[in-house]
């Protein structure tokens, strides 16, 4: 029996906003960008007596977020044409338009986290003593 897969193949969804916008994401994160998301905007303070103060700033977590996991998108600027998807183009967006993606991006991130488990709590009845005894018994 092999081991299951270790690693991350970067693949993409797309997802589909209003007014016939979108935009793709990234199926799930590798470790390095799992790792970048664990500290950004992250700006813990160390107090004079020593204790530490989660100073998160939530707002630009946000877009730290959605760039993170957005790979493209079909946004029109006033002339109608296009916009790179960059950093700074998210942070230019309307606030609704934000918010919108922001929202599909966070349901996209739960969906593939609920995915992910599933997959584990499959490998691991797999894995059972009564799944193993199981395969033997039907074998012979």
């Amino acid at each position: 029996m092999s081991t299951p897969n270790s690693f991350i193949t970067p693949t993409t969804t797309r997802l589909n906003l209003s007014n016939g916008r979108w935009a793709d994401v990234k199926t799930e994160l590798d470790v390095a960008d799992q790792r970048k998301m664990d500290v950004l905007a992250m700006h813990p303070v160390r107090l004079p007596d020593g204790s530490v103060v989660d100073r998160t700033d939530w707002g630009l977590y946000e877009i730290l977020r959605t760039h993170m996991w957005v790979t493209g998108w079909n946004f029109c600027g006033e002339d109608g044409h296009e916009r790179p998807y960059s950093l700074d183009a998210i942070k230019a967006l309307d606030p609704d338009v934000f918010n919108e993606l922001n929202n599909r991006v966070f349901d996209h991130i739960m969906n593939s986290l609920a995915e992910k488990k599933r997959r584990r709590s499959v490998r691991q009845q797999e894995k059972s003593p009564e799944a193993e005894s199981s395969a033997a018994a039907t074998s012979t």
